[in-house]
Formats: C-alpha cells, structure tokens, sequence
C-alpha cells in the first residue's frame, strides 16, 4: 500500500489544532471526499490530555471497508525545545478507539520522519504547515 499525493498530503482545519492529512490507497479514488469528514471525527473522538496541540498528523486507511484513522498528536515539548514536539498517537476503527493494531507501519514511520525533517528545516510552525516534504515515490501510490 502507499499514499495518495495528487491533493493530498493536504492540512485540513479543526477548533483544536491543523491536521495534515495522508490517505491510503485503500480509501480508493472515489472515495476520497469522505476523508476529511473521518479525519475531523477522529480529532473529535480523542480523549486526550488538555494540553493543546500544536499539530496533527492523520494516516487514513481502511481495514476492508472500515474507515481507520491513525491520529498523531504533537504537543509542546516541557523539557526541551531542541528536541521538537512531544508525540502521542490513537488508532481508531469506524470513530472509536481500538487497541487490537500495532501503532505504525513502517510506511507511516517513513513519513513521520520526513515530516520531523521538514519541520526541522522549515523552522516555523506556520511556514512548516504551509508545505508538504517530497516523499518517496517508493511510499507513493500510482
């Protein structure tokens, strides 16, 4: 599997923090104006901490036709600001928390890595949020 990239990565809006959003090949074509609404539930049904976060990064991807949504949150750092944002992650199935998956292919570390780059690079959370990193046509969907 990889990711779509014609419109997508694309950051989408919430009241709590942006969400850049990668979609899975799985969510086929078609289906592809539905993921903002799944992504924007997700964001909605977390139970997190009242921390604010800074960003969000969501991997969107179905489990057979159940839409899944693996939602990264990225929260100031307390001990250190060299080190970049802290991380915390929920996997849910169809809006609800699930606890049954692993956290993370090896496909979404590609990505959050080179994400962790680009915000590095881009040195602003604002102009970082403004540009997506050239991913790897390996972890890209044709």
């Amino acid at each position: 599997m990889g990711f779509f990239l014609n419109g997508y990565a694309r950051v989408v809006e919430t009241q709590s923090a942006p969400v850049i959003v990668y979609v899975d090949e799985g969510w086929k074509v078609t289906s592809l104006a539905s993921v903002e609404s799944e992504v924007k539930r997700a964001v909605a049904a977390t139970a997190w901490n009242e921390q604010r976060a800074l960003y969000y990064i969501a991997f969107a991807w179905k489990d057979g036709e159940i839409p899944m949504v693996d939602l990264w949150r990225f929260i100031d750092n307390p001990v250190d600001s060299i080190s970049g944002p802290l991380a915390e992650v929920v996997i849910l199935r169809d809006g609800k928390e699930t606890h049954d998956l692993g956290v993370a292919s090896g496909q979404t570390l590609l990505v959050l890595g080179l994400e962790e780059q680009h915000r590095r690079a881009m040195r602003e959370t604002r102009r970082y949020l403004s540009e997506r990193p050239v991913i790897p046509s390996d972890v890209v969907s044709d």
